[in-house]
């Protein structure tokens, strides 16, 4: 059941939201909805994911309050630390067995064969849909108990409507307890405010997803796929477009997923905030999917040290988040090299900061010039998107395409195999770029500060002709697959 099919938009949320407000007085028994929703719909996923699930939320509730009795003072607190790790260790467990388990093996065989000895049978697991994002977010919770930053939820049911929230079940964005799971114990409310911004909201996610993200699919998928064949034009066409697309696909996650949760009471904050206006590699990543950035950094980060106990260290602790991170998206070496690759990004720009100060002074540049920022934005946009390219297909097959685009130096076909009108006709080219100019100038405007709030703000002929326009893109230009649904999400599978 994905948020953008028609059994989700036209049967699941509004039976569960006519169900849910009609006990708007007892938040106890919204709660208990929203966990019987939410397992319903990652349950339409596979009703074999819910082990999982249930696993992830009994262990880390049922640790959470045996580790919250025995502290206190001395002996006491450093048990009840003790209990609260061990749900962490049980709940990441998890995590590494059914998602690094494969991994692992597989490169402890490559040891092996070199040494001549007999390989390790590989696991057949199955790996849960989401796993990642639904045991950070529970993981948050002992780590919040941990370091005292809240008091343990007594009741199942609100726990388990928070760990298990379907809105961002799948994909995201990931909530801390301390910042989330309070609003799972008081009233909610939904005012006609909320409601219209959360419809925008979920418009703009719809219009993200299916007419740029999987319209720019139609073009990158055979082109990354067979990029022995196509130029060096169509090849550098790509990667931008891959760039514009996985961003477009899981912004437009993510506004849906904060939109259905606007409609059911809750304010989450924003996951992406135009990261490729950015003016850095470091702006870029407090931009790009904020939740997991911010979960690294409190979790991780601040833990090892952040940046207070000197440069070098602060350099190693940036590698490590990174590389995690990478890790965290798969488990292939091509996610690590991805990861590498940001912090490489990091600590070289901050070595070299001084340097190019000096010589931007020297040169009279003006830091707040409108062509210098344009500047900036397009050298953090070409980072990013060589990148995306190893991130995309692997490290081999990264290389490969990298010297397919010096040896294939030659102007593309229009047509036949291999050519540009043949992988991506002239109507998609012109409605892409349609979407495309329509996102910068949103993305430019929202970056005056002026965002959902200040649109439900305006006259009624205002807000209806807005909302009417995103509707007719997504209805007219959109694209659907069977029974009327869009294509998967590409951050699902992490």
């Amino acid at each position: 059941m994905k948020l953008t099919g028609f059994p989700f938009l036209l049967c699941f949320l509004p039976c569960v939201l006519i169900l849910y407000w009609s006990f708007r007085r007892f938040y106890r028994v919204q709660n208990a909805i929203l966990l019987a929703a939410s397992l319903v719909f990652y349950g339409s996923y596979g009703w074999r994911n819910l082990f999982f699930l249930a696993f992830s939320i009994v262990i880390t509730w049922t640790c959470g309050l045996a580790g919250w009795k025995v502290s206190g003072q001395g002996e006491g607190r450093r048990a009840g630390k003790g209990i609260w790790l061990f749900g962490v260790f049980l709940n990441l467990g998890m995590l590494a067995v059914f998602k690094y388990a494969g991994f692992a093996v597989e490169n402890a065989n490559r040891v092996l064969g070199a040494l001549h000895r007999p390989a390790l049978p590989l696991p057949a697991l199955l790996l849960p849909v989401g796993l990642s994002f639904y045991v950070f977010q529970t993981t948050s919770y002992l780590l919040d108990l941990y370091h005292g930053k809240i008091r343990p939820e007594r009741n199942l049911l609100t726990y388990g409507a928070y760990a298990a929230f379907f809105p961002t079940l799948i994909s995201g964005p990931i909530q801390k307890s301390w910042r989330t799971l309070p609003l799972f114990q008081k009233r909610r409310r939904l005012s006609y405010a909320d409601w219209q911004g959360a419809l925008f909201t979920f418009l703009y996610g719809g219009f993200l997803k299916l007419v740029i993200a999987d319209r720019l699919a139609r073009f990158t998928d055979p082109v990354f796929a067979g990029f022995g064949s196509c130029s060096s034009v169509v090849l550098l066409l790509a990667v931008p477009a891959y760039a514009v697309q996985i961003y477009a696909d899981f912004a437009g996650y993510s506004d849906m997923a904060i939109a259905v949760a606007g409609l059911l009471g809750f304010s989450l904050h924003s996951n992406f905030e135009r990261p490729y206006l950015a003016l850095t590699i470091v702006d870029f990543w407090r931009r790009w999917h904020i939740s997991l950035t911010d979960w690294f950094r409190e979790y991780l980060y601040f833990p090892l040290g952040g940046s207070r106990k000197g440069k070098v260290r602060t350099y190693c602790n940036v590698a490590i988040v990174f590389l995690v991170s990478g890790l965290w998206h798969g488990a292939q070496w091509h996610y690590v090299f991805w990861g590498g690759l940001h912090a490489f990004y990091q600590i070289f720009g901050r070595l070299t900061l001084p340097a190019r100060e000096r010589f931007r002074r020297k040169a009279g540049i003006r830091s707040e010039s409108g062509i210098y920022r344009i500047w900036q934005r397009l050298c953090v946009f070409f980072l990013t998107s060589f990148a995306w390219i190893f991130f995309r297909n692997g490290f081999d097959d990264a290389c490969s395409f990298l010297a397919c685009l010096w040896k294939n130096r030659k102007l593309p076909a229009l047509s036949g195999d291999g050519g540009l009108l043949t992988l991506f006709p002239a109507a998609e080219i012109a409605i892409s770029f349609a979407a495309a100019a329509l996102l910068l100038v949103v993305s430019s405007v929202r970056e005056t500060g002026r965002d959902i709030r200040w649109l439900t703000g305006r006259k009624t002929a205002v807000r209806f002709a807005c909302g009417l326009l995103l509707l007719t893109a997504v209805a007219v230009f959109g694209l659907y697959g069977p029974g009327y649904s869009g294509s998967a999400f590409i951050y699902a599978g992490f």
